[in-house]
């Protein structure tokens, strides 16, 4: 029994995100553009911190 629900909270996690964008009329390729997009500016911050962490380490 304990597996059983292991297994059915695992498949509702799963399809937790084709469900939303299903519902939400945002197709693979919005959520890929958008992706691409956060995941830029991520790695913009992060090069911004550690500059700014490497200039005052010199200073």
């Amino acid at each position: 029994m304990i597996d059983m629900r292991g297994d059915v909270t695992a498949a509702a996690a799963r399809s937790g995100p084709p469900v939303l964008a299903f519902f939400s009329g945002i197709t693979v390729h919005d959520l890929v553009g958008w992706f691409t997009l956060a995941y830029l500016a991520l790695q913009g911050a992060h090069l911004l911190w550690k500059w700014r962490r490497e200039l005052r380490g010199r200073a």
